[in-house]
Protein backbone atom coordinates (compact mmCIF):
# COMPACT_ATOMS: atom_id res chain seq x y z
CA UNK A 1 0.00 0.00 0.00
CA UNK A 2 1.04 3.50 -1.12
CA UNK A 3 1.61 5.89 1.82
CA UNK A 4 0.08 9.25 1.35
CA UNK A 5 2.03 12.24 1.10
CA UNK A 6 2.49 15.00 3.38
CA UNK A 7 2.65 18.41 1.40
CA UNK A 8 3.95 22.01 3.47
CA UNK A 9 3.30 24.99 1.98
CA UNK A 10 4.37 28.65 2.88
CA UNK A 11 1.93 30.35 1.02
CA UNK A 12 2.77 34.37 0.45
CA UNK A 13 1.13 37.53 -0.41
CA UNK A 14 3.40 39.82 -2.63
CA UNK A 15 4.80 42.56 -1.51
CA UNK A 16 3.30 46.04 -1.92
CA UNK A 17 2.55 47.04 -5.01
CA UNK A 18 3.69 51.08 -6.52
CA UNK A 19 2.03 53.84 -4.89
CA UNK A 20 0.74 55.41 -8.54
CA UNK A 21 -2.22 51.88 -7.82
CA UNK A 22 -3.68 53.02 -4.47
CA UNK A 23 -6.91 52.85 -4.54
CA UNK A 24 -7.28 51.34 -7.46
CA UNK A 25 -9.19 47.70 -8.03
CA UNK A 26 -6.23 46.32 -10.01
CA UNK A 27 -7.20 42.70 -9.16
CA UNK A 28 -5.40 40.21 -12.32
CA UNK A 29 -3.60 43.81 -13.96
CA UNK A 30 0.14 42.81 -14.25
CA UNK A 31 1.20 46.54 -11.48
CA UNK A 32 4.63 47.03 -10.64
CA UNK A 33 5.64 46.51 -7.01
CA UNK A 34 7.14 49.32 -4.87
CA UNK A 35 10.32 50.75 -5.58
CA UNK A 36 12.39 48.69 -2.86
CA UNK A 37 10.45 45.61 -2.61
CA UNK A 38 13.91 43.86 -2.10
CA UNK A 39 14.12 44.53 1.20
CA UNK A 40 11.09 42.23 2.63
CA UNK A 41 12.87 38.86 0.57
CA UNK A 42 16.57 40.10 2.15
CA UNK A 43 15.19 41.07 5.60
CA UNK A 44 13.58 37.05 5.92
CA UNK A 45 16.42 35.22 4.42
CA UNK A 46 16.78 32.87 7.58
CA UNK A 47 13.68 32.09 8.01
CA UNK A 48 12.88 31.13 4.19
CA UNK A 49 16.08 29.78 3.68
CA UNK A 50 15.27 27.08 7.30
CA UNK A 51 11.82 26.20 5.69
CA UNK A 52 13.91 23.76 2.79
CA UNK A 53 10.90 24.49 0.34
CA UNK A 54 11.63 21.96 -2.25
CA UNK A 55 10.24 24.21 -4.72
CA UNK A 56 8.90 27.80 -5.64
CA UNK A 57 5.26 28.67 -7.45
CA UNK A 58 4.09 31.88 -8.43
CA UNK A 59 1.27 33.37 -10.21
CA UNK A 60 2.55 34.79 -13.73
CA UNK A 61 1.84 38.73 -12.90
CA UNK A 62 4.98 40.12 -12.08
CA UNK A 63 4.55 40.99 -8.59
CA UNK A 64 4.20 37.59 -7.84
CA UNK A 65 6.84 36.81 -10.09
CA UNK A 66 10.02 38.72 -9.07
CA UNK A 67 9.66 38.06 -5.30
CA UNK A 68 9.64 34.34 -6.22
CA UNK A 69 12.68 35.01 -8.34
CA UNK A 70 14.73 36.83 -5.63
CA UNK A 71 13.45 34.36 -3.39
CA UNK A 72 14.80 31.53 -5.31
CA UNK A 73 17.74 33.44 -6.21
CA UNK A 74 19.12 33.37 -2.10
CA UNK A 75 18.03 29.80 -1.39
CA UNK A 76 20.96 28.95 -4.27
CA UNK A 77 23.48 30.93 -2.72
CA UNK A 78 22.68 29.37 0.81
CA UNK A 79 22.60 25.75 -0.60
CA UNK A 80 25.97 27.17 -3.01
CA UNK A 81 27.39 23.71 -1.46
CA UNK A 82 24.52 21.69 -3.12
CA UNK A 83 24.13 19.98 -6.41
CA UNK A 84 20.47 20.34 -6.23
CA UNK A 85 18.20 22.83 -8.17
CA UNK A 86 14.57 24.87 -6.55
CA UNK A 87 12.26 24.92 -9.90
CA UNK A 88 10.35 27.53 -10.11
CA UNK A 89 7.37 27.35 -11.57
CA UNK A 90 4.33 30.20 -12.87
CA UNK A 91 1.07 29.51 -13.05
CA UNK A 92 -2.35 31.31 -14.05
CA UNK A 93 -4.63 29.72 -11.75
CA UNK A 94 -2.72 31.41 -9.04
CA UNK A 95 -3.65 35.15 -10.31
CA UNK A 96 -5.56 37.79 -8.57
CA UNK A 97 -9.35 37.39 -9.06
CA UNK A 98 -10.41 38.87 -12.33
CA UNK A 99 -12.57 41.83 -11.70
CA UNK A 100 -13.92 42.72 -15.15
CA UNK A 101 -15.04 46.04 -16.11
CA UNK A 102 -13.75 47.35 -12.57
CA UNK A 103 -10.35 46.85 -13.24
CA UNK A 104 -7.63 49.59 -13.27
CA UNK A 105 -10.09 52.36 -12.66
CA UNK A 106 -10.51 53.70 -8.60
CA UNK A 107 -12.38 51.94 -6.43
CA UNK A 108 -14.23 55.23 -5.89
CA UNK A 109 -15.28 55.61 -9.18
CA UNK A 110 -17.41 52.33 -9.89
CA UNK A 111 -20.65 52.79 -9.65
CA UNK A 112 -21.84 52.90 -6.13
CA UNK A 113 -24.95 51.08 -6.96
CA UNK A 114 -22.40 48.23 -8.13
CA UNK A 115 -19.96 48.91 -5.32
CA UNK A 116 -22.66 48.74 -2.60
CA UNK A 117 -23.10 44.50 -3.86
CA UNK A 118 -19.53 43.81 -3.64
CA UNK A 119 -20.70 42.04 -0.33
CA UNK A 120 -22.16 39.20 -2.72
CA UNK A 121 -18.34 37.70 -3.75
CA UNK A 122 -18.89 36.27 0.09
CA UNK A 123 -22.48 35.59 0.14
CA UNK A 124 -23.55 34.78 -3.42
CA UNK A 125 -20.06 32.74 -4.08
CA UNK A 126 -21.44 30.88 -6.68
CA UNK A 127 -23.30 33.75 -9.08
CA UNK A 128 -22.12 37.28 -8.03
CA UNK A 129 -19.43 38.26 -10.66
CA UNK A 130 -18.11 42.02 -9.31
CA UNK A 131 -17.73 44.17 -12.53
CA UNK A 132 -18.67 41.50 -14.78
CA UNK A 133 -15.37 39.04 -13.64
CA UNK A 134 -15.13 35.96 -11.26
CA UNK A 135 -17.39 34.17 -9.35
CA UNK A 136 -15.63 33.42 -5.97
CA UNK A 137 -16.17 29.47 -6.90
CA UNK A 138 -14.64 30.46 -9.60
CA UNK A 139 -11.49 31.52 -7.93
CA UNK A 140 -11.96 28.32 -5.70
CA UNK A 141 -12.07 26.03 -8.48
CA UNK A 142 -8.28 27.53 -9.85
CA UNK A 143 -6.73 27.37 -6.03
CA UNK A 144 -8.36 23.60 -6.58
CA UNK A 145 -6.68 22.76 -9.76
CA UNK A 146 -3.72 24.30 -9.06
CA UNK A 147 -3.08 22.04 -5.78
CA UNK A 148 -3.81 19.17 -8.29
CA UNK A 149 -1.04 20.45 -10.31
CA UNK A 150 0.93 20.20 -8.11
CA UNK A 151 0.15 16.73 -6.51
CA UNK A 152 1.23 15.67 -10.05
CA UNK A 153 4.62 16.59 -9.11
CA UNK A 154 7.33 14.86 -6.60
CA UNK A 155 7.20 18.20 -4.84
CA UNK A 156 6.05 17.84 -0.80
CA UNK A 157 7.43 21.47 0.48
CA UNK A 158 6.91 24.57 -1.87
CA UNK A 159 6.75 28.26 -1.57
CA UNK A 160 3.83 30.13 -3.05
CA UNK A 161 3.97 33.68 -4.11
CA UNK A 162 -0.03 34.64 -5.03
CA UNK A 163 -2.41 37.40 -3.96
CA UNK A 164 -4.65 37.96 -1.29
CA UNK A 165 -8.16 36.97 -2.76
CA UNK A 166 -6.38 34.26 -4.23
CA UNK A 167 -4.56 32.86 -0.43
CA UNK A 168 -7.82 33.81 1.04
CA UNK A 169 -10.22 31.36 -1.17
CA UNK A 170 -7.75 28.83 -1.17
CA UNK A 171 -6.91 28.61 2.62
CA UNK A 172 -10.44 29.29 3.38
CA UNK A 173 -11.52 26.35 1.13
CA UNK A 174 -8.95 24.02 3.14
CA UNK A 175 -10.71 24.96 6.27
CA UNK A 176 -13.66 24.60 4.83
CA UNK A 177 -15.36 27.12 5.85
CA UNK A 178 -17.80 29.61 3.61
CA UNK A 179 -16.39 32.63 2.52
CA UNK A 180 -18.73 34.57 5.31
CA UNK A 181 -16.16 33.01 7.61
CA UNK A 182 -13.17 34.24 5.65
CA UNK A 183 -12.73 37.65 7.19
CA UNK A 184 -10.02 36.50 9.35
CA UNK A 185 -7.66 34.84 6.13
CA UNK A 186 -6.56 38.32 4.20
CA UNK A 187 -3.00 38.38 4.46
CA UNK A 188 -1.26 41.61 4.63
CA UNK A 189 1.60 42.35 2.15
CA UNK A 190 4.48 39.31 2.29
CA UNK A 191 2.47 37.72 5.00
CA UNK A 192 0.44 34.07 5.16
CA UNK A 193 0.29 30.85 5.63
CA UNK A 194 2.24 27.59 6.34
CA UNK A 195 -0.15 24.82 5.52
CA UNK A 196 0.50 21.25 6.25
CA UNK A 197 -1.76 18.28 4.34
CA UNK A 198 -1.22 15.41 5.67
CA UNK A 199 -2.56 11.65 5.78
CA UNK A 200 -6.64 11.41 6.08
CA UNK A 201 -7.12 14.89 4.33
CA UNK A 202 -5.97 16.38 7.40
CA UNK A 203 -5.24 20.24 6.68
CA UNK A 204 -2.93 22.64 9.65
CA UNK A 205 -3.12 26.28 8.90
CA UNK A 206 -0.91 28.59 10.64
CA UNK A 207 -0.43 32.35 9.97
CA UNK A 208 3.04 33.80 9.12
CA UNK A 209 4.40 37.15 9.27
CA UNK A 210 7.35 37.46 7.49
CA UNK A 211 7.04 41.65 8.00
CA UNK A 212 7.40 40.89 11.97
CA UNK A 213 7.50 37.46 13.39
CA UNK A 214 5.35 34.28 12.82
CA UNK A 215 2.30 34.15 14.77
CA UNK A 216 2.41 30.45 16.77
CA UNK A 217 -1.90 30.02 16.46
CA UNK A 218 -3.26 27.49 14.19
CA UNK A 219 -6.14 26.00 12.67
CA UNK A 220 -6.51 22.49 11.98
CA UNK A 221 -9.36 20.83 10.27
Amino acid sequence: MSRTREFKLWILRHPVVDDAFKGICYGSVDVPLKSGWETYVDNCAEMIDAWQADAIWTSDLQRAQLPGQAIRNQLLRSRSNSSSDIPIQESRLLRERYYGSWQGIAWSSIPPVELEQAHDMLFRPDTYRPGGGETTNEVIIRGQRWLEDLKATNQSRAILISHSGWITSFVGTLLKLAPVDWKDYYPKPFEGFEVTIGDNSTRQVCRLSLVSSTDSNSITE
